[in-house]
């Protein structure tokens, strides 16, 4: 998935493809953020938080139609030496565009507070 590859290979722009360009998370203890801007700084602040890699499993698809379907799903953070960090839950509506399927929502919500961040290397 290309989350996965843009978190392994610290590519935000990898990452932007994912999504359309109106995009929004919706994740925990936050405000949502939305568009470019917003997926970008998603994007970087979890980077800063230590994550270097993501692993994300489908539990099934709901309610397609022609341009939308959502996805129940979990996930796994880890950080950058594969250490496991947390596990969550999410769902994704997933938009159909030019370019393919793309994500137009995803809400995320781990099952455990998120630990404080190590020391600064």
């Amino acid at each position: 998935m290309q989350v996965k590859e843009a978190f392994i290979r610290g590519d935000s722009a990898l990452f932007l493809k994912t999504f359309t360009a109106d995009g929004c998370i919706l994740a925990p203890n936050a405000p949502s953020l939305c568009g470019q801007q917003g997926l970008v700084r998603f994007y970087q602040n979890t980077r800063k938080a230590g994550i270097g890699d993501t692993q994300f499993t489908s539990l099934g698809l709901y309610g397609q139609t022609a341009d939308y379907v959502t996805e129940q799903g979990v996930f796994e953070v880890f950080d950058p030496a594969g250490h496991s960090i947390n596990k969550g839950k999410m769902l994704n509506i997933w938009k159909k565009t030019a370019q393919g399927w793309r994500i137009f929502r995803q809400m995320l919500n781990f099952d455990a507070p998120m630990p404080a961040p190590g020391p600064s290397k």
